[in-house]
């Protein structure tokens, strides 16, 4: 599967000891954001899931339209009021909320 991680700017995720998780599957890293739709989509457009870290992107119905291949948004907080949950509903994709449980960083 290939995965993009979102908003990573501490350039952290990849020390996770969950990112062991997604060996064997193609994972980009984002380090920035993008706000501007048609960048984001431009950047996304190949990717079948997301892991996005808290709210830092927004997830509209427009970006969403413009990503065919998507079957998974995995959000790493609770709060997910920066996700268009109808849209992703009704185009049948999973959308994954993280534990409260933190991950330990590793040596």
């Amino acid at each position: 599967m290939k995965i993009a991680v979102l908003d990573d700017y501490q350039n952290v995720v990849k020390s996770l000891d969950c990112f062991k998780l997604l060996e064997g599957h193609e994972v980009q890293v984002f380090n920035e954001t993008y706000t501007d739709v048609d960048t984001l989509a431009e950047q996304l457009v190949d990717f079948e899931a997301l892991v996005l870290i808290r709210e830092r992107t927004v997830i509209c119905q427009a970006l969403l339209a413009k990503l065919p291949k998507l079957k998974l948004i995995s959000q790493t907080g609770k709060v997910s009021n920066h996700i268009d949950l109808s849209s992703v509903m009704t185009m049948g994709w999973l959308l994954q909320r993280a534990s409260a449980r933190p991950s330990r960083l590793r040596s």
